[in-house]
């Protein structure tokens, strides 16, 4: 599990302005990881790892805002439930053909889970 104690310390430090965005990895991360000799994992083990990390988070009494970025159903099952910003992960120049599933999708999970997220 991740040491998320940090968080709230830079949350206080910068007066509140500080927001942690996270997910489970990006195009090309893979990549970085093998370069600093660090485990990438599999896509269940970087959920799980990422939904501890959120848990952890979601106890602590001084912490900032969570923002969790993703575009498949179980991260963005995971964002709806106890994220307070939602960042659906676009392909670069996305149209809103490939879009407007993806926020569809995240709207229709959010109100499942009557979370009081807001949108990037």
């Amino acid at each position: 599990m991740t040491d998320t104690s940090w968080t709230g310390s830079l949350h206080t430090l910068s007066g509140g302005r500080f927001e942690l965005g996270i997910g489970t990895g990006r195009p090309g991360a893979e990549t970085v990881a093998a370069g600093l000799k660090r485990p990438f994992g599999t896509g269940s083990q970087r959920l799980a790892e990422l939904a501890a990390t959120v848990d952890q988070l979601t106890v602590a009494r001084d912490r900032p805002p969570l923002l969790i970025s993703g575009a498949g159903p179980k991260v963005l099952d995971l964002a709806a439930r106890k994220a307070d910003i939602i960042s659906p992960a676009l392909p670069p120049l996305s149209d809103a053909a490939v879009a407007s599933p993806l926020w569809t999708s995240c709207a229709a999970r959010r109100e499942t889970a009557s979370a009081t997220s807001s949108w990037v």
